[in-house]
């Protein structure tokens, strides 16, 4: 209660009573004992609403305390929020420019491997090739470091503000002592590098050492090669001197002969050369940084090419005089006969010359497979180097991975930290609209305290003329006592007269007397009024008001008087909610009641005035989607889904099918009840989620389910977990937990290429598996079909207990309902359909963004793929009484589908409808097409829609938000929300005419990080 303004109405007249003095009571009326005991009872009653105005005057200055307390708290809860944030911020700075230091010596590493590599041909480029990363590199750690001692010297000198003001730093402890070993990393890796260029070093001046006995090879070939490469020349000598021209033309085909071996050796060796250079051309080509070397060896080979045309001119011109010497030869046959032992002689001097070309050519050749071995012998630890820095690096990315993980595990939990504070912040914001609500009761108290007025002064009128009717009664029974006692003296002269003169006369019939002798008895007096005054309007003095309706304005209970009433209404629970039931009650000028029921009337026209409720009847868009529904991008195998008015031939069906049903027990031990025949343990058949069949052994019942769609979302790894969602839902809403055994179908489509076939088909699979496994059950089997269209679905079987399942058949009014999921994934999927459609996305892009639409559709997915399965364990801790999942009938459809199964004469009223962010806007925009306010917008893999008693609501969704926060769900998205109640009804259900819409942000975004109380959001004008 709430103690009213000192200077009301109701204050002064009750001081003004007390300072007036006792009640003047007539001296007549002043020994009787039912005035004694009513002036008592009024004092009483003067001294309970004295102490009451007390008791209310403390209360609400404790109230208002309590709000400065309040609101200090929240400022005080803000400002830390907001230091909190900056802190946040700042270490995710630190840890970016901590990360692209990290990344700096990786890059310089790669660099100065890949330089590794190249094989240089010219000394100064390579010495500038070489000195350029690992100076670049020399100069990058330098500016590391510096960096890192700045940085260090800022973290330093410039602590958070947060840590002298908060007494709990261990988070931010936590990221310091991490900040420190990845510093500690980073030198690791800088010692590792520094070891790493030093062996580069080395190996470089190893390859210098070659290089220069490469040179010298090559410049002992070119001796050779110009050795052999003279000018020949030919003698012109006379006829004369033909014998020493014989001779010389002799010596000069030996020469010519050994110039051709040997041109022919330096040929292949120019061959040789030729592919090795293109051979390591090939190589520096594929390196993108030897440009220049590549240039140098293009100009190399250019001059290889151009001595080698030069040397094919020098053959050409020794052909054409060969050719003269052999004709000379011809006609100087005779005279070589005569030179054929000095021929001999030289032939042996040639053969001992070329056995030294030859031993020196092998020399050769033996110190250049040499050099191939000792430069293959690099070429190997070369790749074993390259080998190493991977795996350090790969090692080094998944440390550097797992350290990020650890960081954004840690910011998840401190995230967590400030959600649950938020929340503390919404339960004070809601006790402080519930201190408002019991502020806003003063005027009904005001109204009230009137009341007792008028009523205390309307006995205190029927008092009155109670005791001047007495007074009046007490004077004309004096009257008639006289008036009898004269008219018995009367009579007995008279019967003595008469028979006086019957004496004589027998013949005379003797008449009865005039009066009769009994004295008159008259009911003793009493000032309280009969038991039936109120009943009796005959009686009610003209211009009173007409008699009360002594019924309850909620339960329609109907007492029989006042007192009945008034206990009653003390005792009834589900008064004080409020309903659009409008009673006219009165009370009797003579007659002194309690009348709480006028007041709790007046609030119940005042909740009437803001709640109407709307009885809408069923969708006829429902089944698995609706008239406004389109496939998505990925499979263009989709279909629509049901058409308009599929829930109504669905129903049309199951009424055949309904006939052979037989009743069975709604739980062991119970009777009969509205779903199967009497058997040994509970069933339920057709019409509702899944079918429970009893078993032939040991008490245990079978429950199975199935269900199948097509395809809704782009990934085909979250199809399949979302079908596989679907399916489990049905068992969850019979509060199963476990099951034992699942089937998949699969429907793969015509129009499927086997390229696509065998990418998309693996990973739908994959995901149904992983869903089950999740589930706490396993995929044994299925059946795949070839069909135009991809159908996703499946069976679920569990054999159970009696006590492992809650039949949906016993919600009792007073129950509320709770809603495990939003709503909204249609709209969801196909608002991020239409992003390629601009005639669509014109319509609604004036309402949402982009961005928005890609959160909420990722919300939708990641919300149909998570599984029911902590709502139904709750649903046995916190004793629900029914309960379904929401799915292509929409959240009206199911409502109305399980609100028909009750054995108890109730009906659904929804007030809220938790909706994905934006959603709402997005219907409205499309001119309602998808019916989602109305409740038949259709869900696919929707949350569980439970009847839970009313002191068991509140526990189950915060149950709800705290496993789903500690399971790691979903940000803003987890949980559970109170959307209506159950009350006495038709067993229908409906949606209010302006229910209260709760937004719920998709999880990741700034709004699920900010707000983390969707699940008990501060009462909208919209709710009544």
């Amino acid at each position: 209660m709430v103690q009213p303004q000192p200077d009301g109405p109701m204050q002064w007249e009750m001081s003004g009573e007390e300072s007036g003095g006792a009640l003047r009571v007539p001296p007549e009326l002043a020994a009787n004992e039912v005035v004694t005991r009513l002036l008592g009872d009024n004092q009483q009653l003067r001294e309970a609403l004295r102490r009451s105005n007390f008791a209310l005057r403390q209360r609400c200055e404790e109230m208002e305390g309590w709000q400065k307390r309040t609101r200090e708290e929240r400022e005080f809860l803000s400002c830390r929020f907001q230091e909190a944030r900056a802190l946040v911020e700042r270490l995710a700075q630190e840890n970016h420019s901590l990360q692209g230091l990290v990344n700096g010596p990786a890059s310089s590493t790669s660099s100065s491997s890949h330089f590794c590599t190249s094989n240089q041909t010219e000394d100064l480029q390579s010495r500038q090739a070489r000195n350029g990363p690992i100076e670049a590199s020399q100069t990058l750690d330098h500016q590391d470091k510096k960096r890192v001692e700045d940085t260090d010297q800022h973290t330093q000198t410039t602590p958070p503000r947060s840590l002298p003001e908060v007494p709990n730093n261990d988070f931010l402890q936590l990221l310091k002592s991490h900040k420190e070993k990845l510093e500690e990393g980073m030198r690791d890796l800088r010692r590792k590098n520094e070891e790493l260029e030093r062996e580069r070093d080395d190996g470089e001046k190893e390859r210098e050492r070659m290089r220069r006995c490469i040179d010298q090879l090559l410049a002992k070939l070119a001796q050779a090669q110009a050795s052999t490469v003279t000018e020949e020349v030919v003698p012109h000598r006379s006829e004369a001197q033909h014998s020493s021209d014989c001779s010389s033309l002799a010596k000069l085909t030996e020469q010519l002969q050994a110039t051709q071996g040997r041109y022919r050796e330096l040929e292949e060796k120019l061959d040789y050369l030729q592919k090795s250079s293109a051979q390591r051309d090939r190589t520096e080509a594929m390196l993108k940084q030897k440009d220049k070397d590549c240039e140098a060896l293009k100009a190399q080979a250019t001059s290889l090419l151009g001595e080698l045309n030069e040397r094919q001119s020098c053959l050409d011109k020794s052909e054409h005089e060969r050719k003269l010497l052999e004709e000379k030869l011809c006609s100087k046959v005779k005279a070589l006969q005569v030179a054929e032992r000095e021929l001999e002689q030289q032939r042996k001097q040639h053969n001992v010359a070329m056995d030294k070309l030859l031993l020196q050519t092998q020399s050769l050749e033996q110190a250049l497979k040499t050099e191939r071995h000792v430069v293959t012998e690099e070429k190997k630890k070369l790749t074993q180097l390259q080998h190493a820095y991977t795996c350090l690096f790969r090692d080094y990315d998944s440390k550097l991975k797992n350290e990020g993980g650890d960081l954004c595990s840690r910011l998840e939990e401190a995230e967590r930290a400030l959600a649950l504070k938020q929340d503390l912040i919404d339960k004070l914001k809601e006790e402080v609209e519930q201190q408002k609500g019991s502020l806003e009761t003063v005027p009904v108290l005001t109204a009230q305290a009137e009341i007792y007025k008028a009523d205390f002064l309307a006995e205190r009128e029927a008092r009155e003329k109670l005791n001047q009717k007495k007074e009046e009664v007490q004077e004309q029974l004096n009257q008639a006592r006289v008036e009898i006692d004269r008219l018995k003296q009367e009579a007995t002269s008279r019967a003595r007269m008469e028979q006086m003169k019957l004496r004589h006369v027998d013949d005379i019939t003797t008449r009865p007397p005039y009066i009769n002798p009994q004295p008159v008895v008259f009911p003793p007096f009493n000032t309280a009024p009969p038991p039936s005054f109120r009943n009796q309007p005959d009686q009610v003095p003209a211009g009173a008001e007409e008699l009360p309706d002594l019924c309850c304005p909620k339960c329609k209970y109907q007492a029989p008087d006042m007192d009945t009433l008034q206990i009653h209404v003390m005792d009834c629970p589900s008064l004080p909610e409020g309903t659009a039931h409008r009673t006219h009650d009165s009370i009797h000028p003579g007659v002194f009641v309690f009348t709480y029921v006028k007041a709790l009337r007046v609030s119940s026209a005042l909740q009437a005035s803001r709640h109407v409720g709307l009885n809408l009847p069923a969708s006829p868009g429902g089944g698995c989607g609706n008239r406004g529904l389109f496939v998505p991008r990925i499979q263009a195998f989709q279909t629509r889904g049901a058409r308009p008015g599929a829930r109504e031939a669905l129903l049309k069906l199951l009424a055949g099918l309904e006939q052979d049903r037989a009743d069975g027990t709604g739980k062991a031990g119970d009777q009969v009840s509205d779903f199967g025949q009497q058997l040994p343990g509970p069933r339920l058949g057709i019409g509702m989620d899944c079918c429970v069949i009893p078993l032939r052994h040991g008490g245990l019942s079978l429950a199975q389910t199935t269900d199948f769609f097509y395809p809704l979302v782009e990934d085909p790894y979250m199809m399949g977990r979302i079908a596989c969602a679907n399916v489990l839902s049905d068992l969850y809403a019979m509060g199963i937990t476990e099951c034992d055994n699942m089937l998949m179908l699969l429907s793969v489509s015509q129009k499927m290429n086997d390229k696509d076939r065998e990418r998309v088909m693996p990973l739908i699979i994959r995901g149904f598996r992983d869903a089950a496994e999740e589930g706490g059950t396993s995929v044994t089997g299925g059946q795949t079909v070839v069909n135009p269209w991809i159908i996703v679905g499946g069976v679920a079987s569990v054999v159970c207990q009696p006590n492992e399942f809650i039949m949906p058949d016993g919600a009792v009014p007073g129950d509320v309902l709770v809603l495990t999921k939003p709503l909204g994934t249609q709209v969801a999927v196909n608002a991020h359909q239409w992003l390629d459609q601009p005639e669509r996305w014109n319509k609604i892009k004036l309402v949402v963004t982009k961005e928005e639409v890609k959160e909420a559709y990722q919300e939708a997915m990641f919300s149909m793929a998570t599984l029911n399965r902590t709502a139904a364990g709750l649903m046995h801790k916190f004793q629900a009484h029914a309960a379904t999942d929401v799915t292509g009938f929409g959240l009206l459809g199911h409502a109305n589908n399980l609100a028909a199964q009750q054995r108890n004469e109730v009906a659904f009223v929804i007030h809220n409808l938790p909706i994905i962010a934006k959603m709402t806007a997005i219907s409205k925009a499309c001119g309602n097409a998808f019916n989602l306010v109305q409740g038949s917008s259709a869900e696919t893999s929707g949350g569980l829609l439970v009847c839970l008693p009313r002191e068991q609501a509140a526990k189950f969704c915060s149950e709800m938000k705290s496993q789903s926060s500690v399971s790691g769900g979903q940000g803003a998205a987890g949980g559970a929300w109170i959307i209506g109640i159950v009350e006495k009804g038709d067993r229908r259900a409906r949606i209010i005419d302006k229910p209260r819409i709760i937004e719920v942000p998709p999880r990741g975004s700034q709004a699920a990080n900010q707000d983390n109380s969707s699940s008990s959001p501060a009462p909208g004008p919209t709710l009544s």
